[in-house]
């Protein structure tokens, strides 16, 4: 039976759908964030960390469309409650170092409290400090939760995914960029922004899932017509198989995007 640390986390967990758009087709993705409130002063700011990538608008794309936001209500009832982000690109904000893949969502303390999942979400000191990254080692036990697309559709109301894996690369060193560290560790499409967890007595934020790693096998389709055999070199085929390897973004990082998010809120 969970105990009530792990239902807080796991009840933090939130489905990130967006969609965008441009003159032809909407296209739909998916992704995983959660709540986490943030200190200023005397308040606590909720937003919802995940991956930048899964808002920013690539060629083909034109324009942000539409964030939806689920909470699947595992612990409070059987009812999904939701978040539909009325303005999206005013409600997000990046790290400010464009190379770390990180974003916030604002979202709006009074419907948190409406739709009561204040019980459910990380708190600051539930990031892991400067002191105890130095304790961290290879081999240590990881959580990773998150909603992985074919497991969870993005209608479906099922409760987020739980692997467990360990660290793969030393934690302090640069591999390949400052901020990021390696897991083994099952994920998949979906699982971006998920929080990574180290496994221990008391459970503690070490970063959030930005890349899983797969191996691409390529292949094209021939047609046998008599004795000869046509190359239909325009019907290919790509099958994408996972290597139980997944990159995080250091819980460190956090901090720099924590500033931003404050100048944010204090111009409301």
């Amino acid at each position: 039976m969970l105990n009530c640390y792990e239902k807080r986390i796991i009840g933090a967990i939130v489905k990130i759908i967006v969609l965008k758009k441009n003159n032809e087709f909407v296209i739909t993705e998916m992704g995983t964030g959660f709540i986490v409130f943030i200190e200023d002063q005397n308040n606590r700011i909720p937003i919802i960390l995940t991956n930048k990538h899964i808002f920013e608008i690539t060629s083909g794309h034109t324009a942000l469309e539409k964030v939806d936001i689920f909470f699947d209500g595992i612990f409070t009832s059987l009812k999904v409650k939701s978040i539909h982000l009325g303005k999206p690109n005013n409600s997000i904000i990046y790290h400010p170092n464009p190379e770390i893949d990180l974003a916030a969502i604002l979202i709006d303390e009074g419907q948190i409290k409406r739709e009561q999942l204040e019980a459910y979400s990380f708190e600051e000191n539930m990031i892991i400090t400067d002191a105890d990254e130095e304790k961290v080692t290879i081999g240590d036990n990881v959580l990773l939760i998150g909603y992985m697309l074919g497991i969870h559709s993005v209608t479906s109301n099922l409760p987020p995914y739980t692997r467990k894996g360990s660290i793969a690369t030393t934690y302090i060193q640069d591999v390949p960029l400052k901020s990021d560290f390696v897991i083994d560790i099952y994920s998949g499409y979906g699982m971006s922004g998920s929080p990574i967890i180290l496994d221990g007595d008391h459970l503690k934020l070490l970063g959030i899932q930005k890349q899983a790693y797969n191996a691409d096998a390529f292949g094209s389709v021939s047609m046998k017509t008599g004795d000869k055999i046509l190359d239909v070199n325009d019907i290919r085929a790509c099958t994408r198989i996972p290597i139980h390897t997944a990159v995080g973004i250091k819980a460190s990082e956090i901090s720099d995007l924590k500033l931003v998010v404050l100048k944010r809120h204090r111009k409301k």
